[in-house]
């Protein structure tokens, strides 16, 4: 399994390599039916929102983890209480495209 130092590499190179292009298209295709089109979030809860968010501005580490290996349980994301399970996207998804969504994210 890849470590997570290297997912963390990606993301620094993506833009200066020009890769992260991709990114705005993959969110739209993968991310935006649970987190909204621009990241807003689900409609009535379905997954919270990704904008301005600690979980994403955060560690990148953590997105990283949630995005490979999916979430599950309850957690406080812009003052709301979520209790949801996002798969894992990591056998779905390479690590172009994961490095590439979360850079947009980003």
């Amino acid at each position: 399994m890849i470590s997570t130092r290297f997912f963390v590499l990606v993301l620094a190179l993506l833009p200066i390599c020009g890769q992260a292009e991709d990114g705005p298209l993959l969110y739209q295709t993968y991310c935006s039916a649970c987190h909204g089109a621009k990241g807003e979030g689900g409609v009535e809860g379905t997954a919270p929102p990704l904008v301005n968010s600690a979980w994403v501005k955060g560690e990148p580490d953590r997105a990283i983890k949630i995005v490979l290996h999916g979430v599950m349980g309850k957690m406080d994301v812009a003052g709301k209480n979520y209790d949801l399970m996002m798969p894992p996207q990591g056998a779905v998804l390479n690590n172009r495209q994961i490095a590439g969504i979360l850079t947009f994210v980003r």
